[in-house]
């Protein structure tokens, strides 16, 4: 897992560019797909037990936004998902595969540890202020 990473934004660099949404970037060797059309589908990236068909019937869910129904399988691993209008990222519940996140002026910049982000990540402090305020879970 250690050798694992993922960056996804207008500002995403280095590693390989995963075919589909274009702005999604892998350590080379990090098992990811992109099953969908444009920037419509979903990545599921680390040790996720789910089924081929399980995956497959995900395509619901992506395009109306449940994205809770992405995040229910065991396992630890990375979610991306996207339906043209919103992108859903996360780590597993355990928070072994974490994700960072800042804004931007172009949008959201996001990475897992490890990746060059192309700038340096400042705290979100809105979103800091409503884990405290609310529960991470929330």
């Amino acid at each position: 897992m250690e050798q694992e990473w993922l960056t996804g934004s207008a500002a995403a660099v280095g590693g390989a560019v995963i075919e589909g949404p274009g702005d999604l970037h892998r350590v080379p060797g990090t098992q990811c797909g992109w099953p969908g059309r444009g920037r419509s589908g979903l990545a599921v990236v680390g040790d996720c037990p789910a089924t081929e068909e399980e995956l497959r019937a995900t395509p619901p869910a992506v395009r109306v936004g449940r994205w809770a129904e992405l995040s229910r399988w065991s396992g630890s691993y990375w979610v991306i998902a996207g339906n043209g209008r919103q992108r859903f990222v996360c780590g597993d519940p355990a928070g072994i595969r974490a994700l960072y996140c800042t804004p931007r002026d172009e949008g959201t910049t996001w990475a897992s540890p490890g990746p060059p982000s192309g700038a340096p990540l400042v705290p979100d402090l809105p979103m800091l202020a409503a884990r405290l305020a609310a529960g991470e879970y929330h």
